[in-house]
């Protein structure tokens, strides 16, 4: 039987994703911009190729002749977290952070990570800050909830859902988060609204069948529960 805290992660993991390309899918980009000489340089370009071992090393030089070039950290960080280091990469971001504590996409990368580890504190932290410093980005507020709904802020977390949909009205990934939001919360209608719209915006968004299937059981609809679940 589907069970929400069961079917969050996936959800989780899918909005993480995107919240990563849209806010920090721009700074190699940003960086290529800049005249392609110096080991900082190549170490973006290794990791645009996803020459890992290359990036890290031209990144690892670039400290050693200025051990507080942001650049560089956020390098090392970003290569940490392709090859799965989340621990490396969170010490790389704060330290870049550091140095430069108004950068947006680093707060809300590291915050993700954290969120991930359980270090919620931390996280949520990062990612209010974020907000701050970005807040007209839909998907800063989105991670930003999505930390929030992690340590059971219901309020707080739709407040944060509702403040992403109202910028991008079409992200279905945000207003199945509100959803999933109101249903822990006991909030059953709001929920089903909330899992319509997102049905409306994605049809295959499979996680708004399932929150609503559940929040129709919780309110005695078997049938069209289930007729949602089958979906």
């Amino acid at each position: 039987m589907y069970k929400p805290s069961q079917a969050r992660p996936k959800l989780a993991t899918r909005a993480a994703v995107a919240a990563i390309l849209l806010i920090c899918g721009s700074v190699a980009p940003a960086y290529a911009q800049r005249p392609a000489e110096g080991p900082v340089a190549d170490g973006w370009r290794a990791l645009q190729a996803g020459r890992l071992l290359t990036a890290r090393r031209s990144f690892t030089d670039a400290l050693e002749a200025s051990p507080q070039d942001v650049r560089a950290l956020e390098g090392l960080a970003r290569v940490a977290a392709r090859e799965g280091d989340a621990a490396e990469a969170i010490g790389h971001y704060e330290a870049a952070l550091r140095h430069a504590p108004d950068t947006a996409r680093m707060r809300v990368a590291v915050g993700m990570l954290l969120s991930d580890m359980r270090e919620h504190g931390r996280a949520v932290e990062h990612l209010r800050q974020a907000t701050e410093l970005d807040a007209e980005n839909a998907a800063t507020w989105s991670a930003y909830a999505q930390a929030l709904w992690r340590v059971e802020w219901y309020p707080q977390a739709a407040t944060a859902y509702q403040r992403a949909i109202t910028l991008d009205p079409s992200d279905a990934w945000s207003l199945v988060g509100l959803g999933d939001t109101h249903l822990r919360a006991g909030e059953l209608d709001e929920a089903i609204a909330a899992y319509d719209k997102a049905l409306e915006q994605d049809a295959d968004a499979h996680a708004a069948h399932c929150g609503r299937g559940a929040a129709l059981s919780k309110l005695g609809k078997f049938d069209a529960a289930l007729a949602s679940l089958r979906q």
